[in-house]
Order: structure tokens, then C-alpha cells, then sequence
């Protein structure tokens, strides 16, 4: 039974008690988590509480996102990913975020102003405050919606911008960038609220490209396939892996972010492409199935921006028609070594690129390139000196604590339980 609790971060293997103390997990919310961590282990069960509607559903987001709490209380085994998992379609579904996410102070904005560059097309990103004054600046994402729009329309880009909030709220790591929270708008239903970012990777680049050392750039490919490497454990495929989806925090270090366009392994309509072209793995190109593995060539081909200051094949083939005709005529698709790699790097650094993003993670076949767990310990082992100072945390505004109606929720997942059985 306490595995069980234990497995969903709800505390010890003590038994629960009738009046938990100021820092217990309170018997109703345990007895929950039990349910719970059996229904989500199956798929009909799971696709009975994605289609929860009203208070029902409410009080479920709620508990799914207490459950999954902000993702750095323990590592996110199966159950955890599951649990993530019916989050994102159970919101979406809903076209709500839960209310444990929304900030309790307002979002100061001017909409009018033009919006920053977002490359990911699902959204419209500007420069914000929030009205108790901290943090002083902050970036507000909200779905780019437009009256022209037709109705699906706007509820897809909607969806898109929940996913991306509930996959960034539930998941931490030092090279992820963090939301934190949502609030609401009279001009936008959801705005999603995370720290402010000076420079995306690519103007840094630009910025700092003629000072920049091989140690820089080795630093900021083991970031990027660190925090990647996360998410492939999550069963999280970004889809949108390129430097300008990529921020440089004050220290210096990677961030990953644009969730919006990523999806879990096991979503349906797995074979619709996503990303620039010049990115894009060969197989996207042929109706094939985005995957990590599409990813491992994303991330080569950033590897080959960060050192090059753009993408591989761009020279040669500058339109989207004009790559995909090369890959789909069978053209090599191995880059050529940048001249900076041959002539700065050492010989043990080069043979990361020689050995590894050239004889590896630029294969034609997917299941040829390696694993991003393979790709990160290869980078660990050059034993890169990094001086940068450790990450410093983006503390978060306070959010709205809700009262969760546990009574409700189990009713509500015992009804899941016995219609199961029933259909059985």
C-alpha cells in the first residue's frame, strides 16, 4: 500500500491518519492516489478520465496536477508519466489548466505592443509584469489567436498552449525552462506566465559567436542534450529542437523550452512533422514517425548551429523543396565538419563530432542513431571545464491554493473503476 502512495510523491509508507498534522499528506488525498495508480495503468481507464466534464473534471485536473506536484520531489517512474500523461489530454480536453496553477496576482501587459518572435507558431509571447511587483519582468505566452481564425482553429492553438503549460509545470531540471503559472485576461482566456530571458541561444550566438571558445560551445551541447535527455525519460519527444527554442540563463547555461510543440511517445497522429526544415529528420520528410530519435538529429543539427551559426544544408539547399527533394532522392546526408571544429577543437573533442553526431546521429534510419542517454555520457566523459556559476532557481509567485473535493474525486474514480469492470 505504501508503494503505492510512495510512487505518486504522497509521503511515507506510514498509514494515514484521521487529523494529519501541518505537514501530512491528509487521508483522503492517499486514498486517492491508491485509485488512482491503478486506473492509470490502463488505457481504457485513463481514456474514461480524460472525458470528465464539469466539477468533475476540475477537481480532477487539480488532484492529477498535486499528485504530479512541480516535478522535482523524485524521479517520474511509469506511473508519474502516466499520470502526466492523462493531465495533458484531460486539460485540453477541458480547455482548462488546473486552479493550483493559477497565480494569485494579475498579469500586467500591454497586448497592443508587438509580440516577440515566437518560432513555434502556436503562440504570441510578450513582455509583462505581474501586479504585486516581483519578479520585475516576466514573459506572458498566450495562444496566437486571431479573428479570422475559425472556431477549431482557435481551439486547436488553445490546446497547444495548455500542453505546453502542464508539461512545463510538472517536469524540473536545470536546463528546462520553467512556467510559473497561468493567469487570466480579458483580452485571452490563458495567459501563461514563466521567467523573463534575455536572449534565446541563437542571439547569443550572434552576440558572442566571434569570443566564443570550443569549451563554450561544448558546454552548451551538453546542456541541451542533458535536459533532452530528461524528457526522452519522461517519454516526452520535443519535436522543435533548434537554438532559437533554446534560452541562455544569467549564467550561462542551456534552457530548453517550447513544450507546445511536444508531444508524449505514445500520442496519436504521430506522423505529422514539426519544427523548421532544415532541422527535420530525412524520415519527416517521407510521412515518417516523429520520434526521440528525430529529436538525437534536431539536436545534431543544432550542435552544427551552435559552431556554424546556422543549420546544416542550408547553403546548398536554401528553400524547404529543395531539402526535401535531396533527402528524398537518397542525397548523403552527413554535413561536412566545420572548418571551426577542425581548427579549434582538440583531438579528443573532435572525435565527438567524427564519431558521434556524424557517424551516428546524423544516420538516415532512425533506429541507427543513438540514444540521448548514449549521446550525453559521451559528452560527460570529455570532462568539459565548466566555470559557470551553479543555476540559481526561478523562485515562483505565489498560486492559488484550491480545496480539492476528495469525496467528488473518489466517487468519481470509483465510477471509472466499476464501468471498467461493468464493461468487462
Amino acid at each position: 500500500m505504501g508503494g503505492l502512495f510512495s510512487c505518486f510523491g504522497c509521503g511515507s509508507d506510514v498509514e494515514p491518519t484521521t487529523k494529519p498534522g501541518p505537514n501530512e499528506v491528509p487521508a483522503e488525498h492517499r486514498d486517492s492516489c491508491v485509485v488512482l495508480s491503478q486506473l492509470v495503468s490502463k488505457p481504457t481507464k485513463r481514456n474514461s478520465l480524460v472525458a470528465l466534464e464539469g466539477e468533475s473534471a476540475r477537481h480532477m485536473t487539480n488532484l492529477l496536477s498535486q499528485v504530479l506536484g512541480d516535478g522535482s520531489e523524485r524521479a517520474m517512474d511509469s506511473s508519474r508519466r502516466e499520470v502526466l500523461r492523462v493531465l495533458s489530454r484531460l486539460a485540453k480536453s477541458t480547455e482548462t489548466l488546473p486552479t493550483r496553477l493559477q497565480l494569485v496576482n494579475d498579469v500586467q501587459c500591454k497586448f497592443s505592443d508587438p509580440d516577440r518572435s515566437d518560432t513555434s507558431g502556436f503562440c504570441r509571447v510578450y513582455e509583462g509584469t505581474l501586479s504585486g511587483g516581483q519578479p520585475d519582468k516576466v514573459w506572458v505566452k498566450v495562444a496566437a489567436i486571431f479573428p479570422a481564425n475559425t472556431q477549431k482553429r482557435k481551439s486547436t492553438l488553445l490546446k497547444i498552449l495548455i500542453k505546453h503549460a502542464i508539461f512545463s509545470a510538472h517536469v524540473s531540471h536545470p536546463n528546462i525552462l520553467p512556467i510559473y503559472g497561468f493567469t487570466h485576461h480579458s483580452s485571452y482566456k490563458i495567459c501563461v506566465v514563466s521567467p523573463w530571458m534575455d536572449h534565446n541561444l541563437k542571439e547569443h550566438l550572434i552576440a558572442n559567436q566571434p569570443k566564443a571558445s570550443p569549451q563554450d560551445h561544448l558546454l552548451f551541447m551538453l546542456d541541451i542534450i542533458t535536459g533532452l535527455e530528461y524528457l526522452h525519460n519522461l517519454q516526452i519527444i520535443h519535436r522543435d529542437i533548434r537554438a532559437e527554442n533554446i534560452f541562455v540563463s544569467r549564467e550561462g547555461r542551456a534552457l530548453l523550452t517550447n513544450f507546445g510543440a511536444s508531444r508524449t511517445v505514445d500520442s496519436t497522429n504521430t506522423h505529422d512533422s514539426a519544427g523548421s526544415a532544415f532541422w527535420m529528420a530525412p524520415e519527416l520528410y517521407n510521412q515518417g514517425k516523429v520520434s526521440t530519435k528525430s529529436d538525437i538529429w534536431a539536436f545534431a543539427c543544432t550542435c552544427y548551429e551552435i559552431v556554424q551559426g546556422s543549420p546544416p544544408f542550408r547553403v546548398n539547399y536554401p528553400t524547404h523543396y529543395k531539402l526535401e527533394s535531396f533527402f528524398l532522392e537518397g542525397g548523403n546526408v552527413t554535413p561536412p565538419k566545420p572548418d571551426i571544429v577542425i581548427k579549434t577543437w582538440s583531438k579528443e573533442q573532435q572525435k565527438i563530432w567524427d564519431q558521434l553526431l556524424m557517424a551516428k546521429c546524423w544516420q538516415r534510419h532512425p533506429n541507427e542513431r543513438p540514444e540521448a542517454k548514449t549521446v550525453s555520457q559521451s559528452f560527460q566523459r570529455l570532462n568539459i571545464p565548466d566555470q559557470r556559476s551553479e543555476p540559481s532557481g526561478f523562485p515562483r509567485p505565489p498560486r492559488i491554493d484550491p480545496q480539492i473535493d476528495y469525496g467528488l474525486v473518489r466517487q468519481t474514480l470509483l465510477e471509472v473503476t466499476f464501468l471498467f469492470l461493468h464493461e468487462i
